[in-house]
């Protein structure tokens, strides 16, 4: 696992907004849904979904059935 991916999938839970966080991190957007997915394989869970373009979080998968929207 990589911090950084930690960080990119951080600051994504506070801004809810893929291109925003790699602007802040000055990467490219793909950067940041790659981390997202490695993040998701390593933990073997789905870790977000969109819905009409609003990022839901899912809680870690010990606590499958918890799902949370990130406060700003």
């Amino acid at each position: 696992m990589q911090i950084k991916d930690m960080e990119y999938f951080i600051k994504l839970t506070e801004v809810r907004n893929f291109t925003q966080v790699a602007q802040a991190f000055k990467v490219s957007q793909p950067t940041i849904t790659y981390a997202v997915k490695r993040l998701e394989t390593e933990l073997n869970a789905s870790l977000s979904f969109e819905i009409r373009s609003i990022i839901v979080f899912r809680s870690p998968p010990l606590a499958r059935s918890s799902w949370f929207m990130p406060t700003k």
